[in-house]
């Protein structure tokens, strides 16, 4: 992967995931001991960042291969991949612009789920994600990799918005 870009590598029918996403018993995200709005699940190696993220837990969560839908995109686009986060955004939540942390690999991958009805045209409303000093609409179904070394956010969202992020997280050294 080239650094330094943001690359939308494929789109994809979005209903499997949005059905089986709908069904997941999801907790609120803990970041330095408070709850953000957004709510999550971890598969494979989960992180808990503390102390602003200058220090983490890793953790075991129940492994990818266990969910057939979550294994298969993970081979399709990020065979490496050890990690699989699930978040879910409610309208008017987002994440402000950041570098991720060093317990993360800098190439993830993405898959962007709008979960709200389509248009009179079959289309559903885009989200903007800024990466480095531009924003770029995403569509339902894109599925994007990018640095994440690099700055990027998301700006609250005006429809309630899921994410599938595959990426390689460091085991510590034992």
């Amino acid at each position: 992967m080239p650094r330094f870009t943001l690359e939308i590598i494929d789109r994809i029918d979005t209903q499997p995931l949005i059905q089986w996403a709908r069904k997941q018993p999801l907790t609120p995200e803990l970041f330095n001991d408070k709850y953000t709005k957004r709510l999550e699940q971890w598969h494979g190696l989960g992180v808990e960042l503390l102390n602003y993220g200058k220090s983490w837990n890793i953790f075991h969560a129940p492994p990818i291969e266990e969910v057939p839908l979550l294994r298969d995109l993970r081979d399709r686009y990020y065979p490496a991949a050890n990690s699989c986060l699930l978040y879910y955004y409610p309208v008017g939540v987002g994440i402000g612009s950041h570098i991720d942390k060093p317990v993360f690999h800098h190439e993830v991958v993405i898959i962007n789920i709008i979960d709200s009805q389509p248009n009179l045209f079959g289309e559903k409303d885009s989200i903007k994600f800024k990466f480095r000093s531009n924003t770029h609409l995403l569509n339902d179904g894109d599925v994007i990799r990018f640095d994440a070394l690099m700055e990027h956010g998301l700006p609250p969202v005006k429809v309630p918005r899921y994410s599938l992020s595959f990426r390689i997280i460091a085991e510590p050294k034992k």
